[in-house]
C-alpha cells in the first residue's frame, strides 16, 4: 500500500506554518526598519561632514546634496546618480544644507526639498541675506511691484539689504559689502564705510529698465571667513505701449455688407507687456467708451470688424501705462473705414400670374419689384420652391420671371415661392408669395362614348337601358377623370316577390323563404310553385338557411306537408326506445356518484348518442307518422300519450339540422322548448333540462327514437335512494326532407 499524509496532518502543518509566519514577519519588518534608519543616519552624518568641508574651502554657507556629489565630496548610490533615503526611497539630491560658523565651529543643518534650485536662487531662498525695494532713501517704506507682475512704475527706486531673522546676530561680524549692478559699489569695515553700502545707488528712468543687482557680504567670526550673497532683478516700466507705425490695415476698396475687417500691430517693447486695448470713436482713452470696450490682448497683430467711421486705438500695458489723448493725433493710432453697406435691399412686392386661360397652371409668371440704396444694377436673385436660398441658383435680378415652374402636379394645393434678393455688398432680403394651382378634374366635361342607349334590360318595377360616358378635365381633354353610364326605364313588370320568385336564383328564393308572410303565401296560395321549387337546389338552400322562418310554417301547413311528402327528396326513418332503470344509492357507489347523484353512476346505450356529430349533411326534419299521435297536438312528432292524463305529455315539434353536429332549430315538448344537440331530448320535470338523446340509426349518423322519462324522488336524508326510470312506446316514424 502507498503511504501518505492524512488531511488532518496536512491541516496541522499549515496551522504551524501560519503561526511561524505571524511571528517572523513583524520581527523581520522591525529589523529592516532599524537597519534602514541606521543607514539614513550614517548618510546624514556624512552629508553634514562633507558640507562643512565644502563651506570651509569655499566660504559658502548654503548648498544642496547634488552639489556635494558633483564636487566629488560624497558618492552617489548608483551609476544613475541617485542618492535616496533608505527609509522610504525618497530622493535626497535636492535637500538643502545650511552651514554657519558658531561657537568656534561650523554647524550644518539639512532641510528636505523635492525641488532643486540653481545656486543663485538657492542663495536667495536659503541664504543669510535678503534684497528689498523701498520708496524712500531712508529705506523705511517698502515698495511692492504692481499687483500680478514683477514690475515697478516709480520714477526713483531705492534698493537695500537685510539679514534674515535667523542671522541677525551676525550683523557685527560683517567684514565687507559689495554691490554689483549698473554701478558697482564696495564698502568695508577697514575703510569704516559699511553704512554707505546699506543701500544700492537709486534706480531712475522715464522709460523701461531691467537692472540685475547682486549683493555679497563677507563675514569674519573669530578669524573664520564665510560669504552670503543675494540677487534680484529690478524691473521698471514707465513707458506707454504703442501701435507700430504703418501697421493699420484697412481695405476700403471693396464693398461689404458686414463690418470691415481691420488689423493693427501693438507692442510694449521690452516692458511689462500688453494687457488690453480698445477701439473708440471718441478721441480719448479716458472715457467710458474705452472702459466699456477694452479687450484683453497679447502683443502682436490684432483684428477687429467695424463699420463706417473714424476710430482710435487705445492700448494699455500690464502696469497701467496707457495711450494718451495726445498720442491719438498720430495717424498710427487712427482707423478710417468706408464703403460698408449694411442695409438690405427692399422687396416691394411679388406677383404670381398664371400663363394659362381659365385655371392656374404649373408655370406662372413672377413679377418681383425690388430696390436698393446702391441701385438695382448689381442686384442678384435666387428663387426656390422649398425655402429661402434652398436649391436655387443666383441669377441677375430681373423684374419679370417668365414660366417659373412651381413644381409638383395639378393637385389643387398652395405653393409658397421663396424669393431672395442680394446686393453687391452681400446683404440679403427675403420675401415669399403663395400660389394655388388648379386641381385636376375639379372642373369636368361629360363626353358620351356610346352613340345611343343600349338594349333594354327587364327588371321588376321597370326595365333599364344604359348609355356609357366619361368625364374629362375641362382644361385637359386628354385626361379622363371617371367613367359612368346614364340609365332610363324602358319597360315594367310585377314586383311581387312571391309571384316573381325564381327558384333557381338563391337571392330571389331567400327573399321569400326568410319572410314569414311571403313564405306562407307561397305554400298556401302557390302550392304547385312551392312543390316544383323543391326540385331546385338554390331554393332548397334558401329553405334550409331560413329555417327559423320556414320550420314553424311547414309543420302547421297541410299543403306544405303534402307537397314535401310527395317530393322525391323525402325519406322516412323509424326507431324504438327501450326500458331500463338505475338507482343511485348514496354512500354505496363511488364518491363521484355521491356528488352528482342526479346523474346516476350507470352507463346505458343512450349515453353514446349524446355526441354532437349527428349528421354531416343537410336535412329538414318536419313530421312523423300518426301512430301514437294525440289529436290534441297536431304540431309535434314522436308524441307519447300519457294513458293517465290522456294528453301529449312528451314529444318534439320539428328540427332543422345543419352541417356536422349543427342544429338550426329544435322545438320542445310539454312545457319545455329549450334546444339541444340531439334529435330527441327529454324533459326534466323540475329544471326543464333536455338532458339526453335516445336515438336509433339513420343514414350517416341521423338517429331517431323515444325519449327517456325521469321519475325523481328527493328526500332530505342522504340515505334515501334516487331512482331513474326509462320508458318506451311503439315505433316512431319521422319524415326528413333532404336539402
Amino acid at each position: 500500500m502507498r503511504k501518505g499524509f492524512t488531511l488532518v496532518e496536512l491541516m496541522a502543518a499549515l496551522v504551524i506554518i501560519s503561526i511561524l509566519l505571524l511571528i517572523a514577519v513583524p520581527v523581520y519588518n522591525g529589523v529592516r526598519t532599524n537597519v534602514n534608519k541606521s543607514i539614513y543616519e550614517s548618510k546624514i552624518a556624512e552629508v553634514k561632514s562633507k558640507a562643512i568641508s565644502y563651506a570651509s574651502e569655499t566660504n559658502r554657507t548654503v548648498m544642496d546634496v547634488k552639489t556635494l556629489i558633483s564636487e566629488g565630496l560624497i558618492t552617489a548610490d548608483n551609476e544613475a546618480g541617485e542618492y535616496n533615503d533608505p527609509r522610504d526611497g525618497r530622493s535626497m539630491l535636492c535637500d538643502i544644507i545650511n552651514v554657519i560658523y558658531k561657537n568656534n565651529q561650523y554647524e550644518a543643518s539639512i532641510t528636505e526639498s523635492e525641488t532643486c534650485y540653481e545656486l543663485e536662487e538657492l542663495e536667495n531662498l536659503y541664504g543669510m541675506v535678503n534684497i528689498k525695494v523701498y520708496k524712500d532713501a531712508n529705506l523705511t517704506e517698502e515698495l511692492n511691484p504692481v499687483a500680478g507682475t514683477e514690475w515697478y512704475t516709480e520714477p526713483v527706486i531705492y534698493v537695500g539689504y537685510e539679514l534674515k531673522s535667523d542671522y541677525q546676530e551676525y550683523a557685527g561680524y560683517i567684514e565687507s559689502i559689495s554691490w554689483v549692478g549698473e554701478e558697482p559699489k564696495d564698502c568695508s569695515k577697514e575703510n569704516n564705510n559699511l553704512a554707505r553700502c546699506q543701500s544700492y545707488n537709486p534706480i531712475e528712468t522715464s522709460e523701461i529698465k531691467n537692472v540685475g543687482i547682486r549683493v555679497q557680504i563677507n563675514f569674519n567670526v573669530e578669524g573664520t571667513t564665510f560669504i552670503s550673497s543675494a540677487s534680484k532683478n529690478i524691473l521698471v516700466d514707465r513707458q506707454k505701449p504703442i501701435v507700430l507705425d504703418g501697421s493699420v490695415r484697412v481695405d476700403n476698396d471693396t464693398s461689404t455688407s458686414s463690418e470691415r475687417r481691420v488689423s493693427f500691430n501693438i507692442t510694449d517693447n521690452a516692458g511689462s507687456g500688453i494687457k488690453s486695448y480698445a477701439i473708440v470713436s471718441e478721441k480719448t482713452c479716458n472715457g467710458n467708451e474705452y472702459t466699456n470696450h477694452k479687450k484683453e490682448a497679447n502683443e502682436g497683430i490684432q483684428t477687429e470688424y467695424i463699420g463706417n467711421g473714424t476710430y482710435y486705438i487705445c492700448v494699455e500695458d500690464k502696469v497701467g501705462n496707457k495711450t494718451s489723448d495726445e498720442d491719438l493725433n498720430n495717424s498710427s493710432y487712427q482707423i478710417t473705414v468706408s464703403n460698408v453697406d449694411s442695409s438690405k435691399p427692399v422687396i416691394e412686392s411679388i406677383g404670381v400670374k398664371t400663363t394659362a386661360t381659365g385655371y392656374n397652371n404649373l408655370t406662372p409668371t413672377l413679377t418681383i419689384k425690388a430696390n436698393d440704396d446702391g441701385g438695382k444694377e448689381n442686384l442678384m436673385m435666387c428663387i426656390s420652391n422649398s425655402g429661402y436660398m434652398n436649391g436655387c441658383t443666383w441669377e441677375k435680378y430681373n423684374e419679370t420671371k417668365s414660366n417659373y415652374n412651381v413644381g409638383g402636379s395639378l393637385d389643387g394645393k398652395t405653393r409658397t415661392i421663396y424669393v431672395s434678393i442680394q446686393d453687391s455688398a452681400g446683404n440679403i432680403a427675403t420675401s415669399s408669395a403663395t400660389y394655388t394651382v388648379y386641381k385636376e378634374c375639379s372642373q369636368q366635361t361629360k363626353v358620351y362614348t356610346d352613340s345611343n342607349y343600349g338594349t333594354c334590360s327587364k327588371k321588376c318595377g321597370g326595365g333599364l337601358q344604359y348609355r356609357n360616358y366619361k368625364m374629362v378635365d375641362k382644361f385637359n381633354n386628354g385626361k379622363t377623370c371617371s367613367t359612368n353610364r346614364d340609365q332610363r326605364t324602358c319597360n315594367t313588370q310585377s314586383c311581387d316577390p312571391v309571384e316573381s320568385m325564381d327558384p333557381n336564383n338563391y337571392e330571389s328564393s331567400k327573399t321569400v323563404a326568410c319572410n314569414a308572410t311571403y313564405f306562407k303565401r307561397l305554400v298556401d296560395n302557390y302550392t304547385s310553385k312551392f312543390q316544383s321549387a323543391l326540385q331546385s337546389q338554390n331554393f332548397r338552400n334558401a329553405l334550409y338557411d331560413c329555417g327559423s322562418t320556414t320550420a314553424s310554417i311547414i309543420r302547421r301547413s297541410d299543403k306544405a306537408w303534402e307537397a314535401m311528402k310527395n317530393s322525391g327528396r323525402t325519406a322516412k326513418v323509424s326507431g324504438r326506445g327501450r326500458s331500463a332503470s338505475c338507482t343511485c344509492y348514496p354512500g354505496k357507489d363511488s364518491s363521484s356518484a355521491q356528488r352528482t347523484c342526479e346523474k346516476p353512476a350507470c352507463s346505458w346505450e343512450h349515453e353514446q348518442f349524446t355526441s354532437n356529430n349527428l349528421y354531416n349533411g343537410r336535412v329538414y326534419v318536419f313530421s312523423m307518422t300518426q301512430e301514437y299521435h294525440n289529436t290534441k297536438d297536431d304540431s309535434g312528432f314522436g308524441d307519447w300519450e300519457n294513458t293517465t292524463s290522456g294528453k301529449d305529455e312528451y314529444g318534439y315539434a320539428s328540427f332543422l339540422l345543419g352541417g356536422p353536429g349543427q342544429v338550426g332549430e329544435a322545438g320542445g315538448w310539454g312545457e319545455c322548448t329549450q334546444s339541444d344537440n340531439g334529435i330527441y331530448n327529454e324533459n326534466n320535470d323540475w329544471g326543464c333540462d333536455e338532458e339526453d338523446t335516445r336515438i336509433g340509426t339513420f343514414e350517416s349518423g341521423i338517429k331517431v327514437g323515444l325519449y327517456r322519462s325521469l321519475e325523481y324522488w328527493y328526500f332530505s336524508s342522504s340515505s334515501n335512494d334516487r331512482i331513474f326510470n326509462y320508458y318506451y312506446s311503439g315505433t316512431v316514424h319521422v319524415y326528413f326532407f333532404k336539402i
